[in-house]
């Protein structure tokens, strides 16, 4: 009896083995389809990318910009952000960092990438080694003098979604709030991808955003302030002294009014694009993009904008 019972269910659980096998293997390849299809995300199926810590170490590998003013001995400058700061459609020598070089005699880091936020700059700091050996490790000349981040058009909505729609991206960093809390703790994708229905609600919740939702821009607000300012205290952590300055460079036309509520909460200084002299016309002016479909900063940008930064950023 007790041998009948037993074949039962041992037969019971490698028939659930057998489909939440058969579950799993379509829903990878459902997943990569759905990567395979999308132009920005040939990497994933490239490199076999199967979590952010994954391609965070193929970024340092192979995509980082080289360190600029490597040789010199002065506390170094870090930059945070996305394609903007990185320089997509750029060649190196076009770029923010590898121009702002040349005004600022200091070693300079870049460590943005295209489709990142500041849940991104959250991550480096509390996961990346290197990062923190620059104040706990180097010696204090090795401080940072100025940290950047360059804030360039839909940060916001790139952040709501690293943390109420992660779906299955595995080149996207991802984050919860603590029991709803204010703390941001990052969240680890589950091995099982289970994608039939999440790449549909990801679909359907894009959808839905097409119109003007006043709640989700107040949310979005919301929690773009807390990474920032979650980022700014653990650099206060890593960084104890009144030295380090910590700048945003704000290459958005709507952004302002909530990044005043944080320059006022926090010691983030905001620096807008019509702060700084000759830069008022640059928005949404094709002279200054890639092209009349691409937005990002070109070459003839970045030479009017660079100068007028690094002059305004020495003041402090």
């Amino acid at each position: 009896m007790f041998n009948k019972l037993f074949k039962i269910i041992l037969i019971n659980l490698l028939l659930i083995l057998i489909i939440f096998s058969f579950i799993e293997y379509m829903s990878f390849q459902s997943v990569s389809k759905y990567y395979k299809e999308a132009e920005n995300r040939k990497i994933y199926y490239s490199l076999h990318i199967d979590s952010f810590d994954t391609f965070y170490n193929v970024y340092k590998k192979k995509f980082i910009r080289p360190v600029e003013n490597k040789n010199i001995p002065a506390n170094p400058v870090i930059i945070f952000g996305c394609s903007f700061a990185y320089g997509d459609n750029l060649q190196y020598n076009q770029t923010f960092s590898h121009k702002l070089a040349k005004y600022i005699k200091r070693p300079i880091y870049n460590r943005a990438f295209g489709g990142w936020s500041a849940a991104n700059m959250l991550y480096q700091l509390e996961n990346d080694t290197f990062i923190k050996n620059i104040a706990i490790s180097l010696p204090s000349t090795q401080t940072p003098k100025y940290v950047i981040y360059v804030y360039c058009p839909y940060q916001q909505h790139r952040i709501y979604l690293h943390v109420y729609d992660p779906g299955d991206d595995r080149l996207s960093v991802h984050y919860n709030r603590k029991n709803n809390s204010d703390i941001l703790i990052q969240q680890k994708l589950p091995p099982f991808l289970f994608s039939f229905y999440t790449i549909k609600k990801i679909d359907n919740y894009i959808a839905s955003l097409k119109g003007y939702n006043p709640y989700f821009e107040k949310s979005r607000n919301y929690l773009t302030i807390l990474f920032f300012k979650q980022s700014l205290n653990l650099m206060k952590k890593y960084w104890n002294n009144n030295y380090t300055q910590y700048f945003i460079l704000n290459y958005s036309d709507t952004a302002q009014p909530f990044l005043e509520i944080l320059q006022k909460e926090t010691d983030w200084k905001i620096i807008n694009l019509y702060d700084l002299k000759n830069c008022n016309n640059i928005f949404n002016n094709v002279e200054f993009q890639i092209s009349e479909t691409n937005t990002h900063p070109n070459e003839k940008a970045w030479n009017i904008i660079v100068p007028a930064f690094a002059n305004y950023i020495q003041n402090y």
